[in-house]
């Protein structure tokens, strides 16, 4: 051989030598950082809060089957931020024996329920065709919550092959949770054939499952489903009759309006609000003479969805007056065009006329109302703020955040009417441990006593809380928490960002969770901004706009 060939020969064996070499340099350097955050993962002082959420991240960027490994060791975690932070992390994993890993030993193979139902919820998020088959065979876990996880997520990856086992596993006797989710996950799908599995349980007592089929039926076939809604429409069962009343508009638009004229009248004070934003989708001067007579006779909150609504149908600002809008709409009815559609995502806004209490500028109509407040570290800071409340004149001298929220409490507790109802949610975690999370079990009058108490908390749990020089903002938490009074009708959620703790904290799951809490509650949420730093508008403001509700920032 040439003594030239033979030198690039060995040339090419040193470099596949050392090529071998770096490649094993590079693995036992990702191994080690894998082992040094698991580490970081099994730390669970408080101080290791922040450490772990990172260490999670980092191993999903990782993404090999080892970093799998290491995730799933913590879905079942004593710290909800921690799971939510490993669910986010495996779901972008890319890697095909991390995902098959997942799939086989964590969804069908954990040993906790917990396990098994956050691995789902993985899938869910990570919406990957490869783990249908998994996911159908976690469709006959033992567990509910596993059963229903597994439909989400084989609703969120929309194949339509899914239809089919989906629909069978759909009957009177299902768990109502399963029963949901499946009819979720087959309206989202949008597979025809189903159509008669979803529409045998139109009839069934389960109001949830009810008002699931319904609305699953109306995407499956709005023409078929018609009579099922309008039946829907006047049933027992509040759920029921929203969901019928807002799917009706797939299936017929005449019935639709007819049927939300009418729901104006309900007893239910959630259906009734269903039917006033069923009147945005409509677009109709129809809807203008029945909204205006409502108001007529609302008293409460429901005046401020009326007067935000019809201020949507005609590009007028009369306010909340009912008297108001009669003048002008009978001087205006007989020539009255309908406006343009107002922007998708424009902000809403609602000026305070000086004739009922207002929150940082946001008109007080409710008679049933939460407060929730954020006491988390940052609140006791000073900040330069935006002015005063009224925005019209500048800044005094800076004050801790916290204080501005109690001063402002104290002001619209000042003007509120003894019929009125309230409470106050202290957003923070270690609220929850001193067990000074609510100002009272349940809503109160707002008598003068009842008004001096809630305040005498508030100041108090200030004291207790900056004492102990700890808590994060659980906003999800303290959210859900203000809304699971029955009474409660409008919330007021005060921050200065978005949340650092909780069950749940990025905008993928938070947002979900709030639509899924409030489908049939029909809260209100308004959100008040405040300070200029570490603050994150655009998901206080998305509060606001996916619950019908006014965002400011102070």
């Amino acid at each position: 051989m040439p003594a030239h060939r033979l030198s690039s020969l060995r040339c090419l064996a040193l470099g596949v030598v050392l090529l071998g070499g770096l490649a094993g340099l590079r693995a036992a350097a990702a191994a080690d950082e894998v082992d040094d955050l698991h580490s970081a993962l099994k730390r669970k002082a408080y101080g290791d809060y922040w450490d772990r959420l990172d260490a999670a991240r980092k191993l999903g960027s990782i993404g090999s089957r080892r970093a799998a490994e290491v995730l799933c060791e913590f879905l079942d975690d004593a710290e909800p931020p921690v799971i939510e932070a490993v669910v986010l992390a495996l779901s972008r994993i890319k890697d095909p024996e991390a995902v098959k890993f997942l799939s086989q030993n964590a969804l069908l193979g954990g040993r906790s329920e917990k396990t098994r139902a956050h691995a789902a919820w993985a899938l869910e998020l990570m919406k990957e065709k490869d783990t249908i088959p998994p996911l159908l065979r976690a469709l006959g876990d033992a567990s509910v919550e596993v059963r229903a996880c597994a439909a989400n997520a084989l609703g969120a990856i929309s194949e339509k092959e899914v239809a089919k086992p989906l629909s069978e596993k759909l009957s009177s006797s299902s768990p109502p949770p399963v029963s949901v989710a499946i009819l979720h996950a087959l309206g989202r799908l949008k597979e025809n054939s189903v159509y008669d599995a979803v529409a045998a349980l139109f009839g069934t007592s389960n109001a949830l499952v009810r008002a699931a089929a319904l609305r699953a039926g109306a995407s499956l076939g709005a023409e078929k489903a018609l009579e099922a809604l309008q039946k829907g429409t006047t049933a027992t069962d509040a759920p029921v009759r929203i969901a019928a009343l807002e799917s009706c508009q797939k299936a017929d638009f005449e019935a639709s309006l007819a049927a939300s004229i009418k729901a104006l009248d309900d007893e239910a004070w959630q259906v009734r609000v269903a039917a006033i934003y069923t009147f945005q989708r409509l677009w109709d001067k129809r809807s203008l003479e029945p909204l205006i007579a409502r108001m007529e006779k609302e008293k409460g909150r429901l005046r401020l969805d009326i007067g935000l609504m019809l201020k949507d149908l005609t590009g007028k600002d009369i306010g909340f007056d009912a008297k108001s809008w009669r003048g002008w709409w009978e001087g205006h009815k007989a020539d009255f065009e309908m406006p343009p559609r107002p922007k998708k995502g424009q902000k809403r806004e609602a000026k305070d006329d000086g004739t009922q209490a207002a929150f940082f500028n946001i008109p007080v109509l409710s008679d049933r109302v939460t407060f929730v407040i954020d006491y988390s570290g940052s609140m006791y800071k000073e900040d330069p703020g935006r002015g005063t409340p009224d925005g019209k004149t500048a800044a005094a001298a800076p004050k801790r955040k916290i204080d501005l929220a109690l001063e402002e409490l104290q002001n619209v507790l000042n003007r509120l009417k003894p019929e009125v109802r309230l409470n106050l949610v202290v957003m923070s975690t270690e609220a929850v441990n001193q067990k000074c999370r609510k100002a009272a079990p349940q809503l109160v009058p707002a008598t003068e006593e009842n008004k001096k108490r809630l305040m005498d908390f508030a100041k108090a749990t200030c004291k207790k809380l900056e004492e102990i020089k700890r808590g994060r903002g659980d906003m999800y938490d303290s959210i859900r928490d203000a809304m699971a009074d029955p009474e409660c009708d409008t919330v007021f959620v005060l921050s200065d960002g978005r949340p650092s703790s909780g069950e749940v904290q990025e905008s993928v799951t938070f947002f979900h969770r709030i639509a899924m809490d409030n489908e049939f509650k029909k809260v209100m949420i308004h959100t008040v901004l405040t300070g200029t730093k570490g603050i994150d508008q655009e998901f206080m403001d998305r509060i606001a706009e996916e619950t019908n509700g006014i965002a400011v920032a102070r």
